[in-house]
């Protein structure tokens, strides 16, 4: 979509609750970005939740006035929104920026003080609407919508513990958390899988996997892999938190267990708790000599962490080359995972490294900053 000119982007999905879909209010999102040049376009993320954007909209660029941008954003009369922005220039993204929340006239905040507050439980998502169409076969864009509950989403083969294929490929699948729907798993077996296998994502070798994931039980153990050999092989990079943890963090995990990965920082320091959306990104890239592997995690109505918390390389002669993404799980309650997606990276270009000379950093571009 284009920014501001006369357009604005219709989110129906948000009018839940109002009696008449048409009765609908414009609110102008404003930001600030000091390096136009830098920068191709703007994405609004929108949600009813603080900090889980059901919506993303590509804004384009629209004509800024001085360095200020503004978007008009069409929303149900009685809807309160939480909004962000994010800039891109190619395949690579910036930060969130800071969140803003827009609400009808007479709206005051509710009882309990701030919606993001980390002793409130998550509040309920927007009903996902389908998922549009990825034209680029190279990346992965899933957030389950277009599936009823229960189904069994399009590419992904579970596996059951020690890399055995589910007999009917039912250990994950499409669940309802509130009025969202995600890939899930109510199973308590041990180290269990689904990964995301096409004839194309199995030569993947440079990209980065974001999404968010969440866990029901404060001893549910869950997970994301990159570069797995999966279905052929028990070998992946994993970012995880264990089974049984309690207090446990996300951690760097590689399989199988001990496998020659070197990590400068190999925990987030982010421990989960539950019922709760924690977002990630890893990175990974297969280089001359190394492979390289870093990733974050942190609350989803937190602020992403401007450095990344893990950071290891892998140039053992064993060492991953290419390979699929995936989610993990072990243990009690359900695991939940959510706007998944996979963004390639170009040859070269993971951000830095631990104990590497980058060839050439990817330069992402910067964050924006939302006017109140």
């Amino acid at each position: 979509m284009r920014g501001l000119g006369g357009l604005t982007a219709v989110l129906a999905l948000l009018a839940v609750g109002a009696a008449n879909p048409a009765a609908a209010r414009t609110e102008r999102i404003r930001w600030k970005y000091p390096a136009p040049e830098r920068v191709g376009g703007f994405r609004v993320h929108v949600g009813s939740e603080s900090g889980a954007y059901g919506q993303v909209i590509d804004a384009g660029k629209p004509t800024p006035s001085g360095n200020v941008y503004e978007y008009g954003l069409e929303v149900a009369d009685d809807a309160v929104v939480f909004v962000a922005i994010s800039a891109y220039a190619g395949s690579a993204s910036s930060a969130l920026s800071n969140e803003v929340r827009h609400k009808p006239k007479g709206v005051g905040r509710p009882p309990g003080g701030k919606p993001d507050e980390p002793d409130q439980p998550d509040q309920p998502d927007e009903p996902d609407e389908p998922d549009e169409p990825d034209p680029d076969p190279d990346r992965l864009v899933e957030r389950f919508g277009s599936y009823e509950v229960g189904e069994d989403p399009t590419g992904w083969l579970d596996t059951g513990p020690g890399a055995t294929r589910g007999a009917d490929d039912s250990l994950f699948a499409v669940a309802r958390v509130k009025r969202n729907r995600t890939l899930t798993t109510e199973s308590e077996l041990p180290d269990i899988h689904s990964h995301y296998v096409t004839a194309e994502s199995q030569g993947w070798t440079h990209y980065e996997f974001r999404g968010r994931m969440r866990i029901d039980d404060p001893d549910g153990g869950v997970g994301v892999t990159v570069l797995s050999q999966f279905p052929n092989r028990d070998a992946y990079y994993r970012i995880r938190r264990n089974a049984s943890a309690s207090e446990g963090e996300f951690t760097m995990a590689p399989r199988p267990e001990g496998y020659a990965v070197r990590c400068e920082s190999s925990s987030t320091g982010v421990s989960p708790g539950k019922k709760r959306w924690y977002r990630f990104r890893v990175q990974v890239a297969a280089e001359d000599g190394e492979t390289v592997i870093r990733a974050k995690v942190w609350r989803g109505v937190r602020p992403e962490p401007r450095k990344w918390q893990v950071e290891c390389v892998d140039d053992s002669p064993t060492r991953l080359l290419q390979g699929v993404p995936g989610v993990w799980s072990a243990g009690p309650g359900g695991k939940h995972w959510d706007d998944l997606r996979v963004i390639p990276l170009d040859s070269g270009v993971v951000e830095g490294g631990a104990g590497r000379k980058s060839k050439k950093p990817v330069q992402a571009p910067g964050t924006p900053v939302l006017i109140e």
